[in-house]
């Protein structure tokens, strides 16, 4: 049987970064003044992630690279780290799922509820914290459906957009947090920065929710 798009890229995604959890688990004694921060790790050609790139921009080296890694790749995190001033300490990461808005094929297009914890944007990208129901196995499928493109009165565009939700057969028995990355660059190959914004329409179980985000 066929894997629909969207749940094909989750379960490609969640292959690739688990070889960077592994590498992000450790034992040791406690560091000082932790932090928590979405970032990306860009690896290089054989695979090695050298340095962990801010929402903001900063990059800062990491204190022991990590290996093993997708080559040419960059991996989207949750990381609990420490900084020294010169470099990062990963004390422990999960994986973030970076989907690009495209437009699905219309049996892809499932909107199962789910709760927004919160949302917010950054320089790079648009984040949504949600929390869902199901096992803590179970697989769901997520994805950024691209809608219409609006004509506003004052000249201005605005992207409407809706948050793929695939459930599947997972029983809502507990809840847990995912964590949703929109990367906004690729949004300027259409929409001016400044000017248009981009609608983003999710739906929760006490209805649909929209948010507006500048570019």
């Amino acid at each position: 049987m066929k894997r629909s798009p969207v749940i094909s890229l989750l379960l490609l995604l969640f292959a690739a970064v688990l070889p960077c959890l592994n590498a992000c688990s450790e034992d040791d004694a406690p560091w000082p003044n932790y932090a928590q921060a979405l970032l990306d790790l860009p690896t290089d050609p054989s695979g090695v992630a050298e340095k962990a790139v801010f929402d903001n921009g900063d990059e800062c080296a990491l204190d022991r690279p990590m290996t093993d890694l997708r080559p040419d790749t960059l991996y989207r995190l949750h990381a609990l780290y420490v900084y020294d001033g010169e470099k990062v300490h990963i004390a422990s990461c999960a994986p973030i799922l970076s989907l690009p808005l495209k437009a699905y094929k219309a049996e892809s297009v499932k909107t199962d509820p789910l709760d927004v914890v919160a949302v917010w944007q950054t320089g790079r990208y648009i984040n949504l914290q949600l929390s869902l129901k199901g096992t803590a196995g179970g697989k769901h499928a997520f994805g950024h459906h691209k809608l219409r493109l609006k004509e506003n009165p004052d000249g201005s565009r605005t992207q409407e957009t809706l948050l793929i939700h695939d459930a599947g057969n997972d029983p809502a028995y507990y809840s847990r947090t995912v964590y949703l990355s929109l990367p906004v660059q690729p949004l300027h190959e259409w929409l001016t920065a400044g000017r248009d914004t981009l609608r983003l329409s999710v739906r929760t179980d006490g209805g649909e929710r929209h948010f507006m985000f500048p570019l």
